[in-house]
């Protein structure tokens, strides 16, 4: 999703993508696909694919939106000086959204992240990146908004996967679970904030 923030962007693509599909009414996407062609042949080509689409499924209370992009970049014909390997890279995300009633918003987001690259310097290697993640998250409002209260939970798993010719693949992942809370108290003209934070 981070490409469709790109410099390339159109305005209205990041305001689409900055609302709650429940808030919209009607489905709306975009579809775009760039190709990026070396002047000198020697150089790998670039070709990179991005989706989305958003919308209601109960207008005013359900929301949904997917996300997804692809890279792939070709890599240098040059055998004796490596200049870029190839390299391909997808990203697959998507939230849902929840209104219980006029406060209280819900959301839960899933990240998933694969890429990876081969090189051919001196040795054979591949290199392979992943990246899952999901999360829950709460923001609502109680007591005539005098006390508002923001809370998130997200587990993530990296994992890395190193090969090379005529050696046992190397696989190295690492877990983390990270939660959030925040209160806000409206205390007359001023507000006092309380807030946790874990991180295992």
């Amino acid at each position: 999703m981070s490409s469709l923030y790109g410099s390339d962007s159109i305005g209205g693509v990041v305001n689409v993508i900055t609302k709650k599909g429940y808030n919209l009414d009607n489905w709306t996407g975009v579809l775009e696909d760039n190709y990026f062609l070396q002047e000198q042949s020697k150089y790998g080509n670039t070709n990179q694919t991005n989706a989305f689409l958003m919308g209601p499924v109960i207008p005013g209370k359900l929301g949904v939106s997917v996300a997804a992009d692809y890279l792939d970049r070709r890599d240098d014909d040059s055998p004796k000086k490596p200049r870029f390997v190839k390299h391909e890279a997808g990203n697959l995300d998507a939230t849902v959204s929840l209104v219980a009633n006029r406060h209280p918003t819900v959301g839960s987001e899933c990240d998933s992240r694969p890429s990876g690259k081969k090189a051919t310097i001196r040795a054979a290697m591949v290199l392979g990146f992943d990246r899952d993640a999901a999360s829950l998250s709460q923001h609502a409002w109680y007591g005539d908004d005098l006390l508002e209260v923001k809370t998130s939970s997200a587990t993530k798993k990296r994992a890395q996967n190193i090969a090379f010719q005529e050696m046992s693949p190397q696989f190295i992942e690492q877990r983390n679970f990270e939660a959030n809370s925040a209160n806000t108290f409206t205390l007359g003209d001023h507000k006092l904030t309380l807030g946790a934070k874990l991180y295992a």
